[in-house]
C-alpha cells in the first residue's frame, strides 16, 4: 500500500503536466476540490521534447514556445513543483538496466525508442502502464482525453503496454513517414494532381520516380544537377509501401526474414531506383536535404510530423507552397501505408520506490 501511495504522489503531478501537453479537451477543466500542492517537489522528465524551445541567447524560438513556457509557469505556481529537464548521459537501455539493479531514480519519466523499453521491460526495469501497479495508481493510458493511445499501443509486448505519448499543438503527433512535395516543382513536370491521384489510388511508385526524372536538371552546366527529384528519405521504411516488411513471423511464429519474397524484391528494386539507380537524389545528409527542400530545389521530401511542426522547423519555414500526400503506393499493395521508425514512449521506472507522499 504504501508503494501505492508514492506511485499516485508520482501519477498526479506527472498526469497534470501531461495533461497539460495533450490538449485534447480534458485538461483544461478545474480541478473540483482544492488543489493539492507538492511542497516545491521537483518533477523530471528526461527528454527536451517536452519543454520549449529557446534560442542560444535565451529567447524563446516562436511565440508558441513562449505560450507553452507561460502554461508551464501557471502549473508550476498553482502545484507547487518545478518541471524539470534531464539529460540522460549514454546509451538507455543500459542506463535503466543499472539502474534498475542499483535502486536509482533516473527521473520521473524517460523517454525512450521501443529498441529500449522492450528489452528494459524484459529486464523489469520499467513498469507496464496498463499493470497492476499503475492501473490501481489510477492510471489509464488508454484515456485519450490524456494520452496519443495509437502510440500507447504500438508499445505493447508479452501482452502488456510499456509507455505513453502525448500529443498537442506543444510536441508533435507521433507519425509516419509522408512525403512533402513542392508544388511549382511538380506542376513544371506535367498535370499531375497529387491529391486527386492519391484519392483514386493512383499516386503510385511508377509516378513518383517520372516526376522525380522530370525535375531533375543541370540549370548551370557543370554536370551536376542543381533541382532534385528527391531529397530525405524513409531510411528504408519505403518498403512497406509494396505491402511487405522485412521480418515476419511464420506459421509456427517464428521470426524470419519475408523481405526476400517477389513482392520484397520489388520493394528492394523501387529503393534501389529513388536512391541511386535514376540518379534523381540529392547524395547528402538528411538535414541538408531538409533544407534544400525548404530552399525550393528539391520536389520531393520524405518526412514525419516532427519536421514540420511550427516555427523552427526546416519544411515548416519552406520558401514555397507544399503539399502532403502518403508514400505512393507499390504494384503490390492495395492501400497506402505509413512506417514509423521511432516509436517513442514515456517510461516510468519500477526503481519509485523512494518517492515521498
Amino acid at each position: 500500500m504504501k508503494r501505492q501511495v508514492k506511485l499516485v504522489s508520482l501519477l498526479l503531478i506527472g498526469l497534470m503536466a501531461l495533461t497539460l501537453l495533450a490538449g485534447c479537451g480534458g485538461g483544461d477543466k478545474e480541478p473540483a476540490g482544492p488543489v493539492k500542492t507538492f511542497d516545491g517537489r521537483k518533477f523530471s522528465i528526461a527528454h527536451s521534447r517536452y519543454f520549449p524551445r529557446k534560442n542560444e541567447d535565451g529567447t524563446f524560438i516562436s511565440q508558441l514556445d513562449e505560450e507553452w513556457q507561460a502554461a508551464y509557469d501557471d502549473l508550476e505556481a498553482r502545484l507547487d513543483i518545478k518541471l524539470e529537464h534531464v539529460s540522460l548521459e549514454g546509451e538507455t537501455l543500459e542506463l535503466l538496466t543499472s539502474a534498475a539493479m542499483s535502486g536509482m531514480v533516473l527521473a520521473d519519466l524517460i523517454q525512450a525508442h521501443q529498441r529500449n523499453y522492450w528489452p528494459a521491460a524484459k529486464a523489469n526495469a520499467i513498469l507496464a502502464v496498463d499493470g497492476d501497479e499503475l492501473q490501481k495508481a489510477g492510471l489509464n493510458p488508454f484515456d485519450e482525453t490524456r494520452w496519443f493511445v495509437p502510440a500507447v499501443k504500438e508499445t505493447k509486448l508479452f501482452d502488456k503496454h510499456w509507455g505513453v505519448m502525448v500529443a498537442s499543438k506543444y510536441v508533435a503527433v507521433p507519425s509516419g513517414y509522408f512525403v512533402c512535395f513542392n508544388k511549382e516543382l511538380v506542376a513544371s513536370a506535367g498535370d499531375y494532381d497529387l491529391y486527386q491521384l492519391t484519392r483514386d489510388k493512383k499516386w503510385t511508385w511508377d509516378v513518383y520516380l517520372e516526376i522525380a526524372r522530370k525535375v531533375t536538371k543541370d540549370t548551370t552546366g557543370d554536370g551536376v544537377p542543381d533541382i532534385w527529384g528527391t531529397g530525405a528519405t524513409a531510411w528504408g521504411s519505403e518498403a512497406i509501401s509494396n505491402g511487405v516488411d522485412y521480418i515476419g513471423q511464420d506459421e509456427n511464429g517464428k521470426w524470419v526474414l519475408t523481405i526476400g519474397s517477389p513482392a520484397g524484391i520489388r520493394a528492394l528494386q523501387f529503393l534501389y531506383d529513388m536512391n541511386f539507380g535514376d540518379g534523381t537524389r540529392l547524395d547528402e545528409s538528411s538535414g541538408v536535404c531538409r533544407q534544400a527542400f525548404a530552399d525550393g530545389t528539391i520536389a520531393f521530401n520524405w518526412a514525419h510530423m516532427g519536421h514540420i511542426n511550427g516555427p523552427g522547423e526546416t519544411i515548416y519555414n519552406s520558401q514555397h507552397e507544399y503539399g502532403i500526400v502518403p508514400m505512393p503506393m507499390g504494384p503490390d499493395a492495395t492501400e497506402y501505408y505509413s512506417m514509423s521508425s521511432t516509436n517513442d514512449a514515456l517510461l516510468i521506472q519500477t526503481t519509485h520506490d523512494n518517492l515521498e507522499d
